[in-house]
């Protein structure tokens, strides 16, 4: 699993999405952040998935939304107690 992270960090670095800063209070720490086309590439996404999640639910009433999304919370937090 390391060396597939390591390996895509790495080619996301020499696309110019991501660059790599040390934390100042731990310098083993290594922090990611987007650049700015990296940005923009993320950005480019975000309304072809408003659109997606639009016809997923389109006949959903908000009540089956508001379903949906509380048990979408309660399997995240199952998620997040097994960690």
């Amino acid at each position: 699993k390391g060396a597939t992270v390591s390996a895509t960090v790495k080619n996301l670095e020499k696309m110019d999405l991501i660059y790599r800063t040390v934390d100042a209070q731990d310098s083993r720490r290594k922090i990611l952040r987007l650049t700015t086309e990296g940005t923009a590439f993320v950005e480019s996404f975000i309304g072809i998935f408003d659109e997606v999640e639009q016809k997923m639910l389109e006949d959903f009433s908000d009540v089956e939304k508001l379903q949906l999304q509380n048990y979408f919370k309660r399997m995240l937090n199952n998620l997040a107690i097994e960690s």
